[in-house]
């Protein structure tokens, strides 16, 4: 009784052995083909502007919480550091929570810097804050 035991345990291992390993390559595929098909997918994209060092960025509109319009042309002759955030984010709560962002920010405000931060979490969205 006791070996037809251990034979079944044997099988049994090598049945999930043989099962992660086909999960494994399956992921493997899986992940190949996501790779190869975004790649594709971003080589067609057309880009819209091609900024380069040296010149100037492509101008843009923003409206920001009160509704009011801003061009990036507004700020002309200042570096300008647009922040994209998520105050839902794990992440940005982090680095928020530290400090580090905000001396980060007040230090190169100081500077003259300007400093926008766009809120990229929609509306509808659950974690959404209200500014």
């Amino acid at each position: 009784m006791r070996s037809l035991s251990s034979s079944a345990s044997r099988s049994a291992s090598a049945a999930r052995q043989a099962g992660a390993a086909l999960n494994r390559a399956s992921r493997r595929a899986v992940m190949a083909a996501a790779v190869a098909l975004g790649s594709t997918l971003l080589m067609g994209a057309p880009a819209h502007a091609a900024p380069a060092v040296g010149q100037r960025a492509p101008d843009f509109v923003a409206v920001d919480t009160r509704g009011a319009q801003h061009k990036l042309s507004d700020f002309a002759g200042k570096y300008v550091v647009l922040e994209w955030t998520n105050p839902g984010c794990p992440f940005v709560r982090k680095h928020y929570g530290s400090g580090n962002m905000p001396a980060t920010q007040k230090a190169a405000t100081a500077k003259g810097v300007v400093w926008l931060a766009i809120n990229s979490t929609e509306r509808a969205a659950s974690d959404y804050l209200q500014p």
